[in-house]
């Protein structure tokens, strides 16, 4: 139960950088827009796949995310 919420609050925390609150906001923001618009091109089915999207790409270019703190 949940499964499917819990992918798209884990993309977010992904996607604005893991430990940064604004960040999770602003990565939130963003995974729910590209799923709402993603269901214009693709459909409902896939949908939770923005998700899983978001996270191999952000961890691909930018591991730390948008709004994560540098490594020093």
């Amino acid at each position: 139960a949940g499964t499917r919420v819990l992918l798209s609050v884990f993309a977010a925390a992904v996607l604005g950088g893991l430990g940064s609150a604004p960040g999770a906001v602003l990565g939130a923001f963003l995974i729910g827009i590209a799923e709402e618009v993603s269901v214009i091109g693709v459909g409902s089915t896939y949908r939770s796949a923005v998700g899983f999207f978001a996270i191999l790409i952000m961890l691909t270019l930018r591991p730390r995310g948008l709004l994560g703190e540098r490594a020093f």
